[in-house]
């Protein structure tokens, strides 16, 4: 009896906030819808959702909530052809041209922030392009300045798409990454703008280290986009280019090993599997490593299991040989799983990436001994055998060839045999050489804090599957 007095209290609260006021809501108003969504039992479902509820209760139209279940908030601009196909044409043109009220305003006092994705009718203006550092399939990394605080940032676009099928398969894979970033906090890994604040006299920006609930997330009617600090010089690629011929870039470059393989085990330890690690997917900003791309992420701390038999979106070259037998569906019932033991395997190609350039080599040079057109590393172990041997004759710092020790149990083609992520740290942080193969606030490093405590950096469970 008290559950459905309290709803009904609940209810009456939720009439007092329609009709939405030409004004539009505010972030409260929303949160307050929300939290009455939650206590009322037949609307609880919607409670993620408080912008599609308070359109269609202000539009009448509640009997269609049904049609909006695989969708989420972050729709939001979306033109007729993105909405669900079983909505009549005369609904989903009062939908659209009634969207403004649930939509940010990009001139609002807050552009991006307060923890919050933001919804725009109009992309942000104060927001451009000055260089594009990757593109894939589905998105574009770009260096953007923001006129209002003067300031780089990395944005990650994904466009969208004209209907609502592949417009969806793009959100999720959007809304994953944001979703994962939120839970990877790491010194060496990217992070999302904490809060780009706007106003006619005054301008905030906080990008220092941020918790798992703040997110720089937007949507405007052609892309689902985030905001990413720092703004990276280079991607890893070209770092490695430039270092060539660049004995400056070239003497941070063992610094990368440690810095990277404690990131790797942090990822870990928090639950996640990253599942595309190459050198495209490491930024470079002011000569430190940032690993950066986790749409293709996994939370196995949710799932229960960090080993999975089915396919992924990934990048073959790096891929582990267990990733790619999932691909191609090899039918040894041993084979075509993965774990957290492939990120070590894709790391240790681009370690050897790393120590090929240190020892005055060109990953070009190594990529023209490879036996296969695709230049596939899993399918090359035999070759970089004989390539690490080659680089153990060129003389260098006795402490780059502990490198080349390293990567043959990174790149084991048993799983079972493979370092994990937690092996490779112990390896890279023994005393002899810790401040060599570490950035300073690494090396000074002795426990890592996780999203279920604090655990010592080197003692955690040495046996992730």
């Amino acid at each position: 009896m008290a559950a459905n007095t309290n709803a009904v209290v609940f209810e009456k609260k939720l009439d007092e906030k329609f009709p939405i006021p030409e004004s539009g809501y505010t972030d409260q108003d929303f949160d307050d819808i929300t939290f009455c969504l939650e206590r009322i039992p037949k609307w609880k479902e919607y409670r993620n959702t408080p912008r599609i509820f308070a359109l269609l209760r202000h539009l009448n139209e509640l009997d269609n909530l049904n049609s909006f279940a695989n969708l989420s908030d972050s729709i939001f601009p979306i033109d007729m052809y993105r909405l669900p196909k079983d909505l009549g044409p005369g609904f989903k043109l009062r939908f659209r041209d009634s969207q403004g009220l649930v939509c940010d305003k990009s001139d609002a006092v807050q552009l991006i922030g307060k923890r919050k994705h933001m919804n725009f009718e109009e992309a942000p203006a104060c927001l451009i392009e000055e260089k594009i550092l990757a593109r894939g399939p589905l998105s574009t990394v770009q260096k953007v300045s923001c006129t209002l605080d003067l300031n780089l940032y990395v944005r990650k676009q994904y466009e969208r798409k004209q209907f609502v099928a592949e417009d969806s398969q793009v959100r999720q894979h959007f809304e994953n990454e944001v979703q994962n970033m939120k839970g990877i906090v790491h010194r060496h890994c990217v992070e999302l703008v904490r809060a780009l604040q706007i106003a006619s006299s005054w301008i905030t920006v906080l990008i220092q280290a941020i918790s798992p609930m703040q997110v720089a997330s937007y949507t405007d009617p052609d892309f689902y986009a985030f905001v990413m600090s720092p703004c990276a010089d280079d991607i890893l690629t070209t770092y490695l280019d430039a270092a060539a011929s660049d004995e400056g870039k070239k003497s941070y470059l063992p610094q990368f090993f440690g810095c990277l393989a404690q990131a790797l085990l942090f990822i870990h330890n928090s639950g996640y599997r990253h599942r595309d690690i190459k050198s495209e997917n490491i930024l470079v900003h002011k000569n430190q490593p940032f690993f950066t791309d986790f749409d293709s992420s996994i939370n196995w701390a949710v799932t229960k299991r960090s080993t999975t038999t089915k396919d992924h979106r990934h990048t073959e070259r790096w891929a582990a040989p267990e990733v790619g037998q999932i691909r191609f569906r090899k039918r040894n019932e041993e084979q075509g799983k993965a774990n957290t033991k492939s990120d070590v395997f894709s790391l240790g190609c681009v370690f050897l990436e790393i120590i090929t350039v240190i020892k005055s080599r060109s990953v070009k040079q190594l990529e023209d001994r490879f036996e296969d057109e695709e230049m596939f590393f899993r399918l090359n172990l035999s070759v970089i055998a004989v390539w690490i041997k080659e680089l153990r004759e060129i003389r260098t710092d006795r402490r780059h060839d502990k490198v080349l020790d390293w990567i043959p149990f990174m790149l084991k083609e048993n799983l079972a045999d493979r370092w994990t992520a937690a092996a490779l740290v112990e390896e890279t942080y023994k005393e002899a050489h810790r401040e060599y193969f570490s950035c300073k606030k690494c090396s000074g490093e002795n426990k890592y804090k996780t999203a279920t405590g604090w655990y010592p950096s080197i003692k955690f469970n040495n046996n992730h599957n």
